[in-house]
């Protein structure tokens, strides 16, 4: 059994832990991205990102995301890109 174990951590402890204030956070990580997103909420809050989040790696994400992002912090705007054929979607929050 090879079994290659990696540590993981959040945006948020990540941040805290190397005194890093984000000021823009992209994601595209095959539909990991809410999970990712639950572990940016006090980033989010404190330091208000501009945001580059794919939506397209499952259906739910198309309002899932929005409505988190929202709930974090109200004042974001958002805008969505399509950037190819296949899908590719991308929520901006600003």
């Amino acid at each position: 059994d090879n079994i290659d174990k990696i540590q993981t951590t959040t945006i948020d402890a990540f941040c805290e832990q190397n005194s890093i204030k984000p000021d823009f956070i992209k994601m595209d990580i095959e539909g990991s991205e809410i999970d990712a997103l639950l572990g940016s909420k006090n980033v989010i809050q404190k330091y208000r990102p501009r945001l580059a989040i794919c939506i397209y790696h499952r259906l739910n994400h198309r309002w899932d995301i929005p409505l988190l992002i929202h709930r974090y912090l109200p004042a974001y705007r958002f805008y969505l890109k399509k950037s190819s054929s296949y899908g590719e979607t991308v929520l901006f929050a600003i």
